[in-house]
């Protein structure tokens, strides 16, 4: 047997054992009655994940949407509370902080008074301030009660805020387990 002769029985055997491995793998040929027409469509489904950013801001929205409901209805200004992005000492990145007005226009006056004490006020003054600012707290919490109580469309929108706040935080916790930086997806 020559070296071509050789080649060709080799191919032939191994054609031959083939041909069962690839009559399984096959599927199954379907029936003509079986087969779609033109009129009918199929449904493609893809499931990803949505973005975190977007969870965010649905979150942030639905926050904001409570707190402009409670500031509409609540019975005085100082009461009314407003989120910003800020950017704290030490670091650049931006954080939402959200307060009421009482609290801001106290610290406005703390700055104030720091600039006209020409360095930190006095010990006494820092004391009275931390009492003014917890009074005000609970004023403030005991009005939010009253309101949910009471508007029960306010007690929706808290409901919103909540539940977008859940989903974001656990699908972030879900996505950022066991990362030690930033996670962003």
């Amino acid at each position: 047997m020559n070296r071509f002769d050789f080649v060709l029985a080799t191919i032939g055997v191994v054609a031959l054992l083939m041909l069962p491995i690839a009559s399984l793998s096959q599927e199954p040929s379907t029936p003509v009655s079986e087969v779609p027409g033109p009129d009918v469509l199929e449904e493609v489904v893809v499931y990803g994940d949505v973005p975190l950013l977007v969870l965010r801001s649905e979150m942030d929205l639905a926050i904001d949407s409570y707190f402009a409901k409670f500031n509409e209805l609540n019975s005085t200004d100082e009461f009314d509370i407003h989120c910003e992005r800020e950017i704290h000492t030490g670091t650049r990145i931006k954080q939402r902080q959200c307060r009421a007005r009482f609290y801001s226009d106290l610290e406005a006056q703390a700055a104030r008074e720091w600039r006209d004490f020409g360095g930190p006020p006095p010990q006494q003054w820092l004391a009275s301030r931390q009492v003014l600012i917890q009074r005000k707290a609970q004023l403030l919490d005991e009005e939010m009660k009253t309101l949910i109580d009471e508007h029960p469309e306010l007690l929706e929108a808290l409901t919103k805020a909540g539940a977008a706040e859940e989903k974001y935080s656990s699908e972030r916790a879900r996505r950022c387990a066991g990362r030690v930086f930033i996670c962003s997806r």
